[in-house]
């Protein structure tokens, strides 16, 4: 493990973190949300989908690197630590289905868990012959289009959700939780599929 100054993914969430006014803090939604991508990715594994496991990797990066940030410390795990790490195996299914983040950002070892597993994504990526970093980009790059246009906030219920004005023709809308709303008809990703 070493520590770094911001990797791709980092300077990819600190854009994110500045356009839609998200302020870098520990919660505990940080963990849950960590847990859900987790959960996903191993379903989209467990099911042998390639697009829903492209999808879900660049999800768990998307939050891991994102409490990196939060956490202020930014480490780097090649992929001697992540299989060195007790409780981390060698197969992928069963270090996933090990994966707590709750426990694991409430101990010591908590920058090491964020490394490994973003450095683990980077692994399975290789596997399945994807190119993470490019997908990564693009998942960002449709995150970073989730701006709400005037129209579509007047014309939408937003049930105590927060409405932040950016201009006089753009918004950016979160849930009562700080998560940062989809506008309706948002395209999702046009992910890269391995060849």
């Amino acid at each position: 493990m070493q520590l770094t100054g911001d990797t791709h993914y980092t300077k990819a969430i600190r854009e994110w973190n500045k356009k839609f006014h998200i302020v870098a803090e520990m919660s505990p939604l940080r963990a849950a949300l960590i847990d859900e991508e987790v959960e996903e990715l191993t379903k989209a594994i467990e099911t042998k989908n390639t697009l829903e496991i492209i999808d879900g990797l660049c999800d768990v990066i998307y939050v891991a690197a994102g409490t990196q940030v939060a956490r202020g410390l930014v480490v780097e795990a090649n992929i001697i630590d992540v299989f060195s790490t007790p409780g981390m195996g060698e197969d992928t299914l069963e270090l996933l289905h090990e994966v707590d983040a709750e426990y694991a950002l409430n101990t010591s070892q908590a920058d090491m868990f964020l490394a490994c597993l973003i450095r683990h994504c980077e692994h399975i990526a290789g596997q399945y012959r994807i190119d993470l970093v490019r997908n990564f980009d693009i998942v960002h790059a449709n995150n970073m289009a989730k701006v709400w246009t005037r129209e579509q906030a007047i014309t939408t219920d937003m049930d105590g959700r927060e409405v932040t004005i950016v201009d006089s023709n753009t918004c950016i809308v979160k849930s009562r939780a700080g998560k940062v709303i989809k506008p309706p008809g948002h395209p999702k990703p046009k992910l890269i599929l391995p060849v």
